[in-house]
């Protein structure tokens, strides 16, 4: 990024961040977790936002706060070194497992040669010095932007994106400065959430800084201090730069909205898993402390090993939904799952999988076969109304995720696939679903067939239909179907048809390109005495994929 020449600033238009009237926190006895900041801490009770989040994990710990208007870690730093000031008793005597420290909102973008920014950058040393020698880890928590920039300092912060890169770039040196005094440090970076969600607004053609959307509610009026939502996504980025654990899909007891949280869990997940391989966490690199709420990436192959290809596939169903899953997974690649939920799920940690296709990896640590024992990368949500199909499955093939869903068991609707884009799904059909692997809609495709009825059925769209859950089986660049069918009428591909050789009903066996092009198909029927074919009993009940080349099925 390049700079304007140094400046010298008027530092009467340098604010104190001072908005919330909350005063420093009281600490309460032995706790886990200090915060220790400004009015950006203060705003919406950040430590007890955090408090919950971790609760909402089922990894409960105590979060205090030390803030006050304002300030800067120079001046925590002073407080700390007086003896008998309150810093200095909680910061000495809590035996903190994390210590997380935020500066002043624009100072960590100043020049270097800015005596405020030397005198944050001494502070955050000594910090850390105190930190460590009590025990504890040091995070810098990494402020945001301005919604606007900052009008006052101009030259410096002339818009978000601009501040933005001045604060990474301040806190990213605050760390290299603990470092090179033998001291380690954590970043958390929370304006980076801020940016994921800012970014991804322009790349869909919007404006963050126009009202309503979401960056723009990040803030309160003043474009500077946070709103709920801006609070609440600092402590779902603060819980997953601790723990190292997806924050996606925790139960909130805020007053924001399920999908904001949601989003909000997203963006925190995004930012800290899939967009800092620049940063170092806790939980990739071995720590010189080890505490409950860190984890050693080193695994214990005793009881977190996992063999190759042990997640081969799953479902979840139960003695009624045998035929009709209402999920199913599958390793797709070594360490990489890829899931479908058409029904909202309660893991076994109490955490919501709401309708939805995710991407999922272990961990580096190692882990089981277990969603909660894994890290969710990608999440696509799911319409309401695709809990009707019987059943679905899912793939990944060249970086592309399908999913192709069985017999829409409801009246024909329009169903909202993403992308502003509606598809008409009639009775009994089937339909396939295709994204690119950042979750943006692709295309899609129906096997359709014209009539409803003919003389050798009454249901042919029934017919027509995969039904039931082994009747379909993603192999490579392909799909194999199984479904009755009519000589009479076609089924309808987007590149092909298929239909009964012989005159009257038959059982077909498809092979169909992801495209939805026909590669190729077999038929299956035996004669009736009333001059028409029919289905061979127990033909096609179900099938197994031997290999590339082979196919087993049931006569």
């Amino acid at each position: 990024m390049c700079l304007m020449p140094y400046q010298s600033v008027d530092f009467g238009y340098l604010s104190d961040d001072a908005e919330s009237k909350e005063g420093p926190g009281q600490g309460q006895g032995p706790a886990d977790i200090l915060l220790m900041g400004n009015s950006y801490v203060a705003s919406n009770s950040l430590h007890n936002l955090v408090d919950g989040v971790m609760s909402a994990a089922s990894q409960p710990a105590n979060v205090s706060a030390l803030t006050s208007g304002g300030m800067r870690l120079s001046q925590h730093a002073s407080n700390v070194a007086s003896a008998g000031h309150q810093w200095n008793t909680t910061l000495n005597n809590g035996a903190w497992d994390w210590v997380v420290l935020q500066d002043q909102s624009q100072v960590p973008g100043f020049p270097r040669s800015q005596n405020e920014w030397i005198a944050s950058k001494d502070g955050a040393v000594e910090l850390a010095e105190v930190i460590e020698d009590n025990g504890g880890e040091t995070v810098l928590m990494m402020t945001w932007g301005r919604r606007d920039g900052d009008s006052n300092n101009a030259w410096r912060f002339p818009d978000f994106s601009t501040m933005q890169d001045e604060l990474e770039s301040g806190y990213l040196d605050y760390r290299d400065n603990i470092s090179a005094n033998g001291g380690n440090a954590w970043v958390a970076p929370v304006g980076l959430a801020f940016e994921h969600i800012h970014d991804k607004i322009v790349a869909e053609g919007g404006t963050p800084t126009n009202s309503g959307n979401t960056f723009y509610d990040l803030y309160t009026g003043d474009g500077s201090h946070p709103s709920l939502s801006g609070s609440y996504l600092a402590a779902v980025v603060l819980y997953a730069t601790i723990t190292g654990n997806d924050p996606v899909g925790l139960s909130h007891t805020t007053s924001l909205s399920n999908g904001l949280v949601l989003e909000l869990q997203q963006a925190a997940a995004a930012t800290v898993f899939n967009e800092t391989s620049h940063l170092d966490y806790s939980w990739q690199t071995t720590s010189s402390n080890q505490n409950s709420l860190g984890f050693n990436p080193i695994p214990d192959p005793s009881n977190l090993s996992r063999l190759r290809e042990t997640f081969s596939a799953t479902t979840i169903s139960d003695g009624t939904m045998q035929e009709y899953p209402s999920m199913h997974a599958v390793e797709y690649e070594d360490g990489k799952v890829v899931s479908i939920f058409i029904d909202d799920y309660v893991h076994s940690n109490g955490n919501i999988q709401p309708k939805s296709v995710s991407l999922w990896t272990y961990r580096d640590q190692g882990g089981i076969d277990s969603f909660t024992s894994m890290r969710e990368e990608l999440r696509i949500l799911l319409p309401t109304n695709l809990s009707y199909f019987e059943s679905c499955k899912t793939h990944v093939y060249d970086s592309r995720v399908y999913a192709y869903c069985a017999s829409y068991d409801s009246h024909s609707a329009n169903i909202s696939i993403g992308n502003n884009t509606s598809v008409y799904v009639g009775t009994s059909q089937d339909l396939m679903l295709n994204w690119d692997m950042n979750g943006s809609l692709q295309s899609y495709w129906i096997p359709h067939v014209n009539s409803t009825s003919n003389q050798y059925t009454s249901d042919l769209r029934s017919e027509y239909s995969t039904s039931y859950f082994y009747h379909s089986q993603f192999l490579n660049d392909s799909i194999i179907l199984m479904f009755d069918g009519s000589s009479l009428d076609e089924l309808n591909f987007p590149n092909g048809t298929i239909y009964c050789r012989e005159t009257g009903n038959c059982k077909i066996l498809a092979k169909v390109n992801l495209n939805g092009t026909v590669a190729g198909y077999i038929t299956g029927s035996r004669p009736n005495t009333n001059g028409f074919n029919g289905q061979c009993s127990g033909f096609g009940d179900d099938f197994t994929i031997k290999n590339s080349s082979s196919i087993m099925f049931k006569l």
